[in-house]
């Protein structure tokens, strides 16, 4: 049995705090049974960070969260995104980077020699990602992405969207307080 994710992540331009959700639809958040018209949903506020960061600790949550689970019966999982960042890594990306040491080439550079590689920006995320995606492996479940367009219909991705905007909304009411 496959296992759908909607993942998202979002960052206000301060970069002060960042967002992420994922939803899992077709499960009840209650026994983890796959069951119509029911749906787990987890979200939350990270310090410091990106909206690329908000999207690949997105990703990374929601597979912790089926490890830890040990759903019975699931073999793979497919995660989908509105960015292009996670999709391409989880589609073979990660496991370059491993290999290159978390570098990657240099946008200047198309040869593959070391003074063409540069260091992986948010490098603490993807060994995360990279983690759960192999602890799941292990576990004998296989990890695909697939790249949704953003703000077109896409129903899970737009409740995905609504969530992280509401954590932001959030998070800038209680700064705001606090600076009052």
């Amino acid at each position: 049995m496959n296992i759908d994710v909607y993942t998202d992540g979002g960052a206000f331009r301060d970069k002060k705090f960042a967002a992420w959700s994922f939803i899992i639809p077709g499960f009840n958040p209650t026994d983890l049974c796959k069951c119509k018209n029911t749906y787990i949903s987890k979200s939350g506020l990270l310090p410091e960070s990106t909206n690329n960061g908000a999207e690949i600790i997105a990703v990374a949550f929601a597979l912790e969260f089926i490890s830890n689970s040990r759903l019975a019966g699931v073999d793979s999982v497919t995660i989908y995104s509105d960015c292009d960042r996670p999709v391409d890594a989880l589609n073979g990306l990660l496991d370059r980077w491993a290999d290159n040491g978390w570098k990657t080439l240099s946008p200047s550079k198309k040869r593959k020699h070391a003074e063409g590689l540069r260091g992986l920006s948010e490098k603490d995320k993807w060994v995360f990602l990279y983690a759960q995606v192999k602890l799941l492996e292990r576990l004998g479940l296989t990890v695909k992405a697939v790249k949704v367009p953003s703000h077109t219909g896409v129903f899970w991705n737009e409740k995905c969207d609504k969530v992280v905007k509401y954590e932001l909304a959030v998070a800038a009411s209680l700064s705001e307080l606090r600076q009052a």
